[in-house]
């Protein structure tokens, strides 16, 4: 075997161990921390990337939350497009990283408030608005609040409504107009029950464990709690 094969087969080798090694560091979790957060809490944006805390009492990281660092390339904009739906449109995050891990420096600025709350209905919601006039505009809460709608709509028997939530946002005055439009349309009701796949149960014995009936007003929970009767 000739010096010169010896010598390209060490550096392939060198070379393998090299990428394999850069591969299980890449891996391996780097600790996070955050700096200027003050309407945001640090553990709400741990959670938003995962980022996994040990117990305080660990060895390794004592506590800190850390991160795979395989991500690191997308938390910039993962935070930036966090930040928006919690209402900072101008949230300015920047970070570096040092032997103790990777550092975000967060200045939040001004919040998208509430201005106006316009409401158009033939059904009571008042108590299903998450979003409240004057407050930070969170797009979780204006999700939550057409979930919460559709929802009593369903439990109460209307299943042809006609619901329409807009957020109309002003980035010169920093504030958003919510208007929401409902008509709750005709009651529903459970019309013929035809069952299938029984695997051989009578059809009679099915209908008697089943919460409703045809001609009973529609009821979304009388559905569920048949699945689990």
């Amino acid at each position: 075997m000739s010096n010169s094969f010896c010598k390209k087969t060490i550096i392939i080798l060198f070379t393998l161990f090299f990428v394999v090694a850069n591969a299980k560091n890449m891996n391996a979790p780097m600790p996070i921390t955050f700096k200027g957060n003050k309407h945001i809490t640090t553990s709400s944006l741990e959670e938003v990337v995962g980022a996994k805390r040990d117990s305080a009492l660990s060895l390794i990281n004592q506590g800190v939350a850390t991160i795979n660092e395989l991500y690191i390339p997308k938390l910039d904009e993962i935070f930036r497009l966090y930040y928006q739906k919690e209402g900072f449109y101008e949230a300015n995050i920047s970070h570096k990283i040092d032997n103790r891990g990777i550092h975000f420096f967060i200045k939040e600025n001004r919040y998208i408030k509430v201005k106006n709350i316009e409401i158009t209905t033939d059904f009571d919601i008042d108590d299903l608005i998450e979003i409240k006039k004057g407050n930070r505009f969170r797009a979780e809460l204006f999700t939550n609040t057409k979930s919460n709608i559709k929802k009593r709509l369903l439990q109460k028997g209307y299943c042809n409504y006609d619901l329409d939530t807009k957020a109309y946002i002003n980035l010169k005055n920093y504030s958003t107009n919510i208007v929401i439009k409902l008509k709750k349309g005709k009651i529903c009701h459970f019309g013929k029950i035809n069952i299938s796949g029984s695997g051989g149960i009578d059809d009679d014995v099915i209908k008697s464990r089943l919460n409703f009936k045809a001609g009973d007003r529609f009821d979304i929970e009388k559905i569920k709690d048949s699945y689990t009767a």
